[in-house]
């Protein structure tokens, strides 16, 4: 007869949420089974501790629940216990794979509150399975009610609690409310948006807030992901929203449902949609290595051929030894990203951009460049329409929920309504003229030229010019007449 006493225990102890990681839970856990343990006479090998860890969501790995497989298949542990049979898993198909591996090791499971987890036996495979089910029914259920509840949240304009939004005090009626403006938060909130607005990079906005001292609102060092999730927030602008703007496809897409947040706005709702368009452009490059484009026209000037964008790469033009008229050779130039058939010097053209940029702003009409009416005139209309759709949009919601129309009118009146707000929204979302182009219209253009960021003389050029690279003529010397410069306004 097997001695009790050889039994090498693995305590596993889980729990689904613990943001404050205080782990009271899974120590409670622990105590239970070292109890249990104690009881049996077996030997205590290792604790496996998954704290915070949801066993239902397949897409996050439990480390300790894989050291612990790991310790089986290695024969350190020959007994697993824990508190009750949902700590281990919570969906079936995981535990097919298990009940394979306990198997082939001959590995005991105990648990606390449900005795003995026979998995040797067709009766124990088939009551898990059973416990497995409900445990996964239960699972989705929660998750069926909590995602219907933050909806609901969402289309009354309620915060949906969690930690307290950056730019909000907490309000004394409950918690999870957040509807007082926090002036000293607001004014970074304000400051951010501005500048992006006027050209400015995340990571140079970044820089900014930490070397004055900004922090989140957990106190800590911003991060250009943090700015970028602060300013493109629809609360900003008492906008209601559901899911979240993420580039790698984690969360569901952002959707805004329109004004009427239970909170004060921070900005305008048409500075809003203009930082959520340029946060929102697929082409916008977001690698971390570099603090903004550091080329003046890098992705936006246009080859002469194909029609695709110039950017920057290392020089490979030579010239005759001895010829000193291309003193640039060899140096930083333009290429056709498509076909790469043209080439051209990044200094001279960046020379001559910057040279017809700045005779114009220094113009005395230049202040006419501030201000575009009709685009004005056009995201203003833009607004109101768009709010205008999200009503009735609601309205169709409500009739729903009040059996006045069937699912399927629901879904058409959906899919003929979504487009359209898609578009006024895009519409609003018009150049902020005044932020990239102010200091350079109203101060001396060439001084203010050499103090700002690449990123903000990169942002003027982008909203002034269209600049093209032709093909030119072979050998030395640059040809101004091969880069072809017309006005976007």
């Amino acid at each position: 007869m097997e001695l009790a006493t050889a039994r090498r225990a693995g305590i596993y102890t889980r729990i689904s949420s613990d943001p404050k990681d205080q782990k009271l839970g899974v120590q409670r856990q622990e105590a239970d089974c070292r109890k249990l343990c104690a009881q049996r006479g077996w030997q205590v090998a290792e604790i496996f501790c998954d704290n915070d860890t949801s066993a239902f969501n397949r897409r996050k790995p439990r480390p300790r629940y894989t050291d612990m497989l790991h310790a089986v298949r290695t024969g350190k542990i020959d007994t697993i216990v824990c508190w009750h049979p949902d700590r281990l898993h919570r969906q079936n198909r995981e535990l097919v794979g298990f009940i394979d591996l306990v198997n082939d090791h001959h590995v005991h499971i105990q648990t606390v509150t449900a005795g003995e987890y026979d998995l040797a036996s067709a009766s124990g495979r088939n009551t898990a399975r059973i416990l497995g089910s409900v445990a996964e029914y239960e699972s989705e259920h929660k998750s069926e009610r909590i995602r219907r509840k933050l909806e609901q949240n969402a289309i009354d304009g309620k915060p949906h609690g969690g930690s307290r939004p950056y730019g909000w005090h907490a309000h004394d009626l409950g918690r999870g409310r957040y509807c007082t403006v926090n002036p000293e938060e607001a004014a970074v909130v304000i400051k951010a948006t501005h500048m992006l607005l006027s050209g400015q990079s995340l990571r140079s906005i970044t820089k900014a807030l930490n070397a004055e001292g900004a922090t989140t609102a957990t106190g800590k060092p911003w991060k250009p992901v943090g700015v970028r999730d602060m300013i493109n927030r629809p609360r900003n602008a008492g906008l209601r929203s559901r899911g979240r703007a993420r580039h790698d496809g984690s969360r569901r897409s952002l959707e805004i449902l329109g004004p009427g947040a239970d909170c004060e706005p921070i900005i305008t709702a048409e500075e809003f949609y203009q930082a959520h368009a340029i946060l929102s452009n697929p082409a916008r490059r977001t690698s971390p290595e570099h603090l903004g484009r550091k080329h003046l026209l890098s992705g936006i000037a246009r080859c002469g051929l194909c029609g695709d964008h110039m950017i920057a790469t290392g020089g490979t033009m030579s010239t005759r030894k001895g010829d000193h008229s291309y003193p640039h050779a060899g140096k930083a130039v333009y290429r056709c990203r498509e076909c790469g058939k043209i080439t051209r010097s990044q200094v001279y053209v960046d020379d001559l951009v910057t040279k017809v940029i700045l005779a114009r702003l220094a113009l005395p009409d230049a202040k006419e460049l501030l201000v575009d009416h009709s685009q004005i005139d056009k995201a203003r209309a833009a607004l109101i329409t768009s709010q205008q759709l999200q009503e009735r949009l609601d309205d169709a919601a409500g009739a729903y929920g009040a059996g006045v129309i069937t699912i399927q009118q629901l879904t058409t009146i959906t899919a003929a309504i979504k487009p359209q707000i898609e578009k006024a929204q895009a519409e609003v979302a018009s150049p902020d003229r005044t932020r990239v182009l102010g200091d350079l219209v109203s101060l001396d253009p060439s001084e203010v030229w050499s103090v700002i960021s690449p990123d903000q003389r990169r942002a003027a050029v982008a909203l002034l010019l269209n600049v093209t690279i032709l093909p030119t003529r072979r050998g030395p010397g640059f040809d101004p007449n091969a880069v072809q410069i017309t006005w976007s306004t």
